[in-house]
């Protein structure tokens, strides 16, 4: 469960090597919460340097500390809205995705599109089931092992907006005029899981056509 905690004060900041700790004064119960951003990733049981890594912390520092990243100690002093999730905090409102246990496979559902977008190598449809948030994907990529991430592949995209496109009866482009769609999925299982921590995955059927 999410719990936004209010505008807290930014106490103390520390910058090392490969990420920035912030120390937040929960002035209510007399407690810190503590946010993290990383600068590098963490790979292989070690830190690499990452251009995107950086970039997005970069961005962060401006758009949300609003402040220049190599100016980020003199942030302290500041209040800023900050959200507490089970194990971590944040300064943004975290969408916590749900995931369907094995034992619900073979069910078909009723649920509402509250989000369509595109993130690297992927579609993301986000839905809302029971007032949780579940998501179903259209992956276009391919798992890189030695750059340790997904590269788009553009022949399949466009057969992936072709779905799209054959489900939903719109472009992809227009994407946003499905949002409060009441759609069919259904739970399948995850083959692909070795861990027991994915044992699901979500299926939505495809809208009827219009008369």
């Amino acid at each position: 469960m999410v719990k936004f905690l209010g505008e807290l004060e930014l106490v103390e900041v520390k910058v090392e090597d490969h990420s920035a700790d912030m120390t937040f004064l929960y002035e209510e119960l007399g407690e810190i919460r503590e946010v993290r951003w990383y600068i590098d990733r963490y790979e292989d049981k070690k830190w690499v340097k990452s251009d995107e890594q950086r970039e997005k912390f970069e961005n962060n520092c401006e758009s949300i500390l609003k402040i220049a990243p190599d100016k980020i100690e003199d942030a302290v002093g500041n209040k800023y809205s900050v959200w507490e999730g089970e194990k971590y905090c944040y300064l943004w409102e975290p969408q916590e995705i749900e995931k369907f246990e094995a034992d619900m496979v073979g069910q078909i559902l009723n649920a509402e599109i509250v989000e369509i977008n595109e993130y690297e190598a992927v579609i993301q449809i986000k839905l809302n089931y029971e007032d949780k948030i579940y998501q179903s994907k259209m992956n276009f990529g391919k798992w890189i092992q030695a750059m340790k991430k997904s590269l788009p592949d553009p022949q399949k995209k466009q057969r992936q907006l072709d779905k799209f496109e054959e489900k939903f009866h719109v472009p992809f482009d227009e994407k946003d005029s499905l949002i409060g769609t009441s759609v069919m999925i259904e739970v399948k299982k995850n083959n692909m899981d070795s861990t027991g921590k994915n044992p699901t995955y979500i299926e939505i059927k495809a809208l009827p056509k219009k008369k």
